[in-house]
């Protein structure tokens, strides 16, 4: 599978599942909904917006964020919804065959002290999982979501 497919299979309504592990046990759960929109001007774009709720301590906290994908070259580059919009990582595929059933990327970047470390892991159409290794001075954690899309039908 290319990563123009995988691109293009990204698009659409997703339930996700995230874990932060901060610490040995320290793990704070979360859920909500993501949406991956097409740009009617670009086909090679779509706008990311999360929604969803983490549950630390008791306390329930509201959590959103929103990123720009856009297909490259052949590459799947992620932004920061910005303006301007600034560059957050191209994704590295490791492996494209569809016989080995599950497609790994990576990527890394650098913010100032902090690295974060990306690692995909695309299983079918419909589902898919995200994970960030999060080192630096003042962070040292691990952000797991799930992604399974969400059919709508009108």
């Amino acid at each position: 599978m290319d990563p123009g497919k995988i691109f293009r299979l990204m698009g659409g309504y997703w339930k996700i599942y995230r874990t932060i592990q901060e610490a040995p046990k320290n793990m704070i759960p979360g859920e909500g909904k993501a949406i991956f929109t097409s740009d009617s001007k670009d086909p090679n774009v779509l706008f990311y917006k999360e929604d969803l709720y983490l549950l630390a301590n008791s306390e329930k906290i509201d959590v959103s964020k929103e990123y720009i994908f856009r297909y490259i070259g052949n590459n799947i580059s992620v932004f920061f919804k910005e303006q301007p919009e600034r560059f957050f990582y191209t994704l590295e595929f490791e492996n494209l065959s569809e016989i080995d059933k599950v497609i790994t990327a990576k990527a890394e970047h650098l913010c100032i002290k902090d690295t974060y470390k990306a690692y995909y892991k695309f299983f079918d159409n419909n589902k898919f999982e995200l994970s960030y290794q999060v080192k630096g001075p003042k962070k040292d954690y691990i952000m797991t979501t799930m992604y399974d899309r969400i059919n709508i039908t009108n």
